[in-house]
């Protein structure tokens, strides 16, 4: 934490502070130490449309037309982004906008990643 703060800020005494603050922070003692270091990986991609990401943002408000939803898709390898309001967010939606929206512009679609779950 203290190399964290060092990166932007100093003044005297800020080790004795910064101690004294996470000694004193009821969410810093029940965390503790990471008890491990993964490392990331990529997603790596070798021509556009090989790889694209899929997920929604939301609920969000009701617009007028009734949607609460985003539908995000980024081509990975370009990372061109495609965003729709939708009314839904699930997989027949997805599948929708999908074939409208994607599939015309990229002649061979491959397996599609997800992050999330899907709900009908």
């Amino acid at each position: 934490m203290l190399a964290k703060i060092r990166q932007k800020y100093y003044w005297p005494g800020m080790m004795k502070d910064v101690e004294t603050y996470v000694k004193s922070c009821y969410q810093c003692q029940r965390r503790g130490k990471p008890q491990t270091h993964n490392e990331m990986h990529g997603i790596i991609a070798e021509a556009p449309f090989e790889r694209i990401g899929i997920d929604f943002v939301g609920p969000l408000p009701e617009t007028e037309e009734g949607n609460r939803y985003i539908l995000v898709m980024v081509d990975y390898f370009t990372k061109w982004p495609e965003v729709k309001a939708t009314k839904k967010a699930d997989a027949k939606t997805v599948g929708g906008r999908f074939i409208r929206e994607i599939s015309d512009e990229a002649s061979q679609i491959n397996p599609i990643q997800t992050t999330g779950k899907w709900t009908s």
